[in-house]
């Protein structure tokens, strides 16, 4: 058991090898560039500016990574098996609605069939004694 939980150990810190990132520079060609470059560059330098000062390890790179790794591994069966599943538990409540009112048919008719014949039977016997037939 210990040796099987170090193998996982090892292998979730294989998976988890941050990289130290490079402090930002601008670009040196930054004074040629035209208003909409620099303005892209700039941005550009915003961010790994705030990516470095977040994380300089790398750490949270990685984390992210990982996670959107395994967020984009688990979205594929919610997206395509959660939509068929759905489909098939409502046909199923639908068969299922479907049966429930054939059984409640089922047992109505034998009930109504019999209420018929008896007042058919007591229609028959009031005639009978209306008229005095035997």
């Amino acid at each position: 058991m210990c040796n099987e939980e170090n193998k996982w150990w090892r292998t979730i810190r294989e998976w988890f090898k941050p990289t130290p990132i490079d402090p930002p520079t601008v670009d040196p060609e930054f004074a040629e560039m035209c208003g909409l470059q620099r303005s892209a560059e700039s941005l550009k330098f915003g961010i790994l500016t705030f990516e470095y000062w977040v994380s300089a390890s790398g750490k949270l790179r990685i984390w992210i990574k990982n996670n959107m790794l395994l967020a984009s591994l688990l979205a594929v069966p919610v997206l395509i098996v959660m939509p068929l599943l759905g489909l098939l538990l409502w046909q199923l409540v639908s068969w299922i609605g479907m049966l429930v009112s054939l059984a409640g048919n089922l047992i109505l008719f034998p009930i109504l069939a019999l209420i018929a014949v008896l007042c058919i039977v007591v229609v028959i016997n009031i005639i009978k004694s209306l008229f005095g037939l035997k």
